[in-house]
């Protein structure tokens, strides 16, 4: 972890230090009364290391979404998804004509008929199932809803709302080489720098 000097930081008592230099295993510090003092070099990193969690919590009540149907899509998990998300779909034989008429109206286009299954079952099931599954990241936000790990090792949030949302936010069914991120960012109205945080994380996770 990088120690930066003339860095201001707050130590564990609450009193305010500048970073003046680095001796050794120890940290020359500076206080706001004009005193100076050596800090282990570890103390200072646990420092560092509560300045981050501290920033991560304000990152994760701070955040961007943009509202598409009742669902609100967090612009960094978009990005993300972007490059990274795979889109599907389960469906018995009997729904798949209702599946298509509501694509084709909330897309304008009917759906890749590779990327959905229709699927008997012996029971009374007539519904859509969808899914988005991903690698996991750390600051992925799907708000209430529970996402899960998969035998393949990614994660997967089943929801028609979160499915809905993101194909009138302009993705498509699929994973990666399928997505249009440029149609995707054109049809953002909110703040745009969370979305593309969320694209440069996935092109490098």
């Amino acid at each position: 972890m990088d120690i930066t000097l003339g860095g201001r930081y707050t130590d564990f008592e609450g009193r305010v230090y500048t970073v003046l230099g680095l001796s050794g295993s120890m940290v020359k510090t500076g206080y706001v009364d004009g005193t100076t003092a050596l800090l282990p070099r570890s103390e200072h990193i646990r420092v560092l290391r509560e300045v981050e969690q501290r920033l991560a919590i304000d990152r994760r009540y701070n955040r961007h979404v943009t509202y598409v149907g009742d669902f609100e899509v967090d612009l960094f998990t978009a990005g993300f998804l972007a490059v990274r998300g795979f889109l599907y779909a389960r469906m018995p034989p009997d729904y798949e004509g209702i599946f298509v008429e509501d694509h084709v109206k909330m897309t304008g286009h009917r759906p890749d008929e590779a990327h959905y299954n229709i699927t008997v079952r012996e029971d009374a099931w007539h519904a859509l199932s969808t899914y988005v599954e991903f690698p996991y990241h750390d600051d992925l936000d799907f708000g209430d809803l529970e996402i899960f790990e998969q035998p393949s090792g990614r994660w997967r949030v089943s929801s028609n709302r979160v499915f809905w949302a993101l194909l009138l936010m302009g993705f498509r069914l699929g994973g990666m080489g399928m997505q249009d991120v440029e149609l995707i960012r054109s049809r953002l109205y909110a703040p745009r720098h969370e979305f593309e945080q969320g694209v440069i994380a996935g092109r490098t996770t």
